[in-house]
């Protein structure tokens, strides 16, 4: 497995990649109307407006199997989406797509944050500013990449000044909370989603 700097034509892969560990770390395929939502919001925004903290997983066919996504400010990244990101979408995705959305899929979810972006709460950003993602395929997972990948990715963000990172986890994967808690992180608060870790 190589770890290497993302490249434009990693995109196509990040969003397929995105989609297939969406639902808790499982594929959500099944659970998409539009296949491509979950790559728009949680993946996209990353690589288009700070590639230079995005690496990706490239196995020995060059085919990328996963990625660790980051921003050094948060609070900068949400204005900068909040401006040139969601507009777009929200004309792509209109908020009647929410409702027509079949019940127990993630369509209405995702299109409701795009239109409802929530803020990251002050408490965290002054304290851990940067912010980072990480997704790996099955084939790629229990072979030290993950934790490979997230430390690069880690001294990407310290070399550009971030002292301090969150990240949010789906309370039902359990394994990716353990994965976090292994590398350092500590839960925000008792009963939180949100976990962080100084640099």
């Amino acid at each position: 497995m190589l770890l290497r700097p993302y490249y434009r034509a990693d995109y196509d892969a990040v969003i397929d990649i995105c989609r297939r560990t969406g639902a808790g770390g499982q594929d959500a395929t099944d659970r998409l109307q539009h296949p491509e939502l979950m790559g728009l919001v949680w993946a996209a925004p990353y690589v288009i407006f700070e590639p230079e903290h995005a690496l990706v997983i490239a196995d020995d066919a060059a085919q990328v199997v996963g990625y660790a996504l980051g921003t050094v400010n948060t609070v900068a990244f949400e204005d900068r989406l909040a401006a040139r990101w969601w507009p777009q979408l929200q004309k792509d995705y209109p908020r009647q797509l929410a409702d027509a959305a079949p019940t127990g899929f993630l369509d209405a979810a995702l299109i409701r944050r795009i239109h409802n972006a929530p803020r990251t709460s002050q408490e965290l950003t002054d304290k851990w500013p940067a912010h980072v993602h990480i997704d790996l395929l099955p084939v790629v997972q229990g072979q030290g990449m993950g934790r490979k990948t997230m430390t690069a990715l880690l001294d990407l963000l310290r070399q550009a000044g971030a002292r301090g990172v969150h990240l949010g986890v789906d309370p039902a994967n359990t394994g990716a909370i353990a994965f976090y808690e292994r590398l350092g992180y500590q839960r925000f608060a008792p009963d939180s989603s949100m976990f962080v870790r100084d640099l």
